[in-house]
């Protein structure tokens, strides 16, 4: 009886599994017989179409990518035009600078030079009354005390 249950099971298996595998191979069938109607391979045309729709994509998206990478170039050069015009411009402040500078310095040693002229200038005018005073004035300082003296 087992020996029965246990064939009639694996008969039953047996039968699923064949009748899957008809309906496999006939789908399989239908649409291998769809692809290829009229002696066509669509399928084929299919890939075709796509990879030519790739390739196309993938083209223009390159053109993009070159069209950039000339604006790119074109900001590139503009920017070196620029860095070399603000080194030109750079270079003539820092000479104007220069210049302004040596310029102050040369009035600040003038303006030295002409203070000290006039200092020494001073200097000797007030030796000079200094030296005035110090004859005059002693004479007459030493005259006053002498009177207290006596």
């Amino acid at each position: 009886m087992m020996k029965n249950q246990s064939i009639q099971q694996y008969n039953q298996e047996n039968k699923k599994l064949k009748s899957n595998l008809i309906t496999k191979c006939i789908q399989k069938y239908k649409q291998e017989r769809r692809i290829h109607k009229k002696g066509i391979n669509y399928s084929l045309i299919n890939d075709q179409k796509s990879f030519i729709l790739i390739q196309r994509r993938q083209q223009r998206q390159l053109k993009k990518l070159a069209f950039e990478l000339e604006k790119i170039k074109k900001v590139i050069e503009l920017l070196s035009s620029i860095k070399i015009i603000f080194l030109m411009m750079m270079t003539v402040q820092i000479f104007r600078i220069q210049k302004s500078l040596d310029w102050m310095n040369q009035k600040q040693q003038n303006n030295n030079q002409e203070t000290f002229i006039k200092r020494y200038v001073w200097e000797m005018h007030v030796q000079t009354l200094v030296n005035h005073i110090k004859f005059k004035i002693p004479k007459f300082f030493f005259l006053n005390n002498r009177a207290k003296q006596k």
